[in-house]
């Protein structure tokens, strides 16, 4: 904490009030920046990265198993959609 004192007979010039003052201000823009990029291009960036099929994606299923699958009642009971604001009703058209 001392190194921020002035010294004894040292006065803060208006030169270095000025300098702290303008790399404070761009430190602070900088942090805007980096808040803006991180709300816009985040989400997408994470959702271009998530949940994606690599390699055989599996055989398709059988008839018994379609079957099953048509009188079973799902229920997701997290909403990740609300998390970014995201249509369920639109796809993605990310390109990978």
């Amino acid at each position: 904490m001392d190194r921020l004192r002035p010294r004894k007979g040292h006065t803060i010039r208006g030169n270095e009030v000025k300098r702290l003052k303008s790399l404070l201000s761009i430190i602070a823009l900088l942090a805007a920046i980096a808040l803006l990029l991180f709300f816009v291009a985040g989400p997408q960036w994470i959702d271009r990265l998530s949940n994606q099929v690599e390699g055989d994606p599996g055989r398709p299923p059988s008839a018994a198993t379609l079957a099953l699958h048509q009188q079973l009642i799902v229920g997701d009971l997290h909403a990740d959609s609300a998390l970014w604001g995201k249509d369920l009703m639109t796809r993605n058209d990310w390109e990978t």
